[in-house]
């Protein structure tokens, strides 16, 4: 979304893993623009509470002053690139980064699910491919959640939701998202998972 607005979004991936403005080291970075809030605090009150939640994890950010080929072009965000990594989303070598995704393109990994208006996008790892094992486990994970979710015993604690995700922090997630009123949280775009 932030995209189509006149202030452009930047996505950054250096030569070489830098500390920035102590947020730790990597090489992939995003600049966010902040457009449609013009008290440029909503992104930053939600990743401050991601912080004291019970998330596993929340990137880290700090706002800076951008100078583009010798041009001023204001205040942005500079945060933490979601990935996959033992310092940002840690799932082991067998986990996935999820994102319900709108916005997707022609060259991700997708698939659908029943309740989902939009699909689910395999943004890590990287390499799976429609029809591959890795990607067939987590298509019918999913979908087995979003059956169980849906039934007539969705509370109950072996056939119901709760067996499929950690609801303690998705609760706290909801709550953030409803404080502030983000319109992507109704599973529209940019809502992650792993």
């Amino acid at each position: 979304t932030n995209w189509k607005m006149p202030k452009k979004p930047y996505r950054l991936k250096l030569v070489e893993k830098k500390d920035l403005l102590g947020m730790g080291n990597d090489k992939s970075w995003v600049l966010q623009t902040n457009y449609l809030d013009q008290t440029m605090i909503h992104t930053a009150i939600a990743f401050y509470l991601g912080s004291i939640s019970k998330l596993d994890y929340t990137p880290k950010s700090q706002f800076v002053e951008l100078m583009l080929n010798g041009r001023y072009n204001g205040t942005y965000q500079l945060i933490e690139k979601l990935k996959i990594s033992k310092n940002r989303v840690n799932v082991g070598d067998n986990g996935f980064l999820l994102e319900i995704d709108h916005n997707h393109t022609e060259d991700d990994v997708i698939f659908s699910v029943e309740n989902l208006v939009c699909p689910v996008n395999i943004k890590e790892p990287d390499d799976i491919v429609v029809g591959d094992e890795r990607y067939e486990y987590i298509k019918q994970y999913i979908t087995d959640f979003d059956t169980a979710l849906f039934s007539d015993n969705f509370s109950d604690s072996s056939k119901g939701y709760s067996k499929y995700i950690d609801v303690e922090s998705f609760v706290d997630w909801y709550v953030i998202e409803e404080l502030l009123g983000n319109c992507d949280a109704e599973l529209w775009t940019s809502c992650y998972m792993h």
